[in-house]
């Protein structure tokens, strides 16, 4: 789900000729889904492409489970057009089929207008030294133990923002709030220091004991 809110991704796939971008997501209900509907028909926009995303809703739910829930996906999957408006999308429950229009015959008439063309006028060259830097979230986090998730107390990102920091380039909240990563100046946790690695479920009882807590393999 956090492909399309990288603009870097789409561009490459439209430098190497895509004209279709599928977008398989799963995505959760809340705020958040209207910036990731608006990054879709940015994406769609800012490459003259159309952008297809296959998005499953429902919940995932368990009635022999104390649990209330495990988890629930919002559904919406959309069709967005080369210009960034959207085409169609499925917003009934159940299953359902989404048909549109692929035109590429208008699609490579918009790519040959400057008008229009914006991926056109991009010059990577100017801004390749900051891309450079090595600064940003490692590409590596699945190379360990694959029952310990890499994100587990936001480790990974905790690291990223305290760089981010230290060069000056974001500033410090005034106050913190749950979801507020530990910043320098303030209690930090051991980044290296190894998780209790957790064993996945086997039964019923085993997941009822995990309280809720999830494992990623």
């Amino acid at each position: 789900c956090f492909d399309q809110a990288h603009p870097e991704i789409a561009r490459m796939l439209t430098k190497y000729g895509a004209e279709v971008i599928i977008h398989p997501s799963s995505e959760g209900h809340g705020a958040g889904r209207h910036g990731w509907d608006m990054a879709r028909q940015t994406r769609g926009f800012e490459n003259t492409a159309y952008v297809l995303s296959p998005l499953p809703g429902g919940e995932q739910f368990n009635p022999d489970s104390k649990f209330e829930h495990t988890n629930q996906m919002r559904g919406y999957t959309k069709l967005v057009n080369f210009d960034g408006s959207i085409q169609g999308e499925i917003d009934t429950p159940g299953a359902a089929v989404l048909a549109g229009t692929i035109d590429l015959l208008a699609l490579r008439r918009a790519r040959a207008n400057a008008h229009v063309n914006l991926a056109m006028w991009d010059e990577p060259s100017t801004y390749v030294v900051d891309y450079a830097a090595d600064v940003g979230l490692p590409n590596d986090l699945g190379n360990g133990d694959p029952l310990d998730n890499p994100y587990r107390g936001m480790r990974p990102l905790r690291k990223v923002l305290a760089n981010y920091i230290e060069r000056g380039v974001f500033i410090p909240p005034a106050e913190s709030s749950s979801r507020t990563l530990s910043v320098p100046g303030k209690a930090q946790p051991d980044f290296d220091k190894p998780t209790e690695r957790k064993q996945p479920p086997k039964t019923l009882a085993d997941v009822e004991k995990m309280d809720g807590e999830y494992i990623q393999v």
